[in-house]
């Protein structure tokens, strides 16, 4: 069974592979956390296998600070 998170949208391609770090200080209290980062393990490679057309307004991937 996947795993469903979030991603930038420029890592949002089939195939693309990320190492997650830990989540930074910023996104836990954002309401998305959980399904964002909160089910991923730090320093383990996760593989992107489908992309849905479903954005999310969030204030740390628009910084640019992405940590994927």
């Amino acid at each position: 069974m996947g795993i469903l998170t979030l991603c930038g949208v420029s890592q949002a391609k089939v195939g693309f592979t990320f190492l997650a770090g830990e989540p930074p200080k910023q996104c836990v209290n954002c309401r998305l956390y959980k399904v964002c980062v909160g089910k991923l393990e730090p320093s383990r490679l996760y593989r992107i296998v489908e992309v849905r057309e479903k954005f999310f307004n969030v204030e740390y991937m628009r910084t640019g600070l992405n940590w994927l």
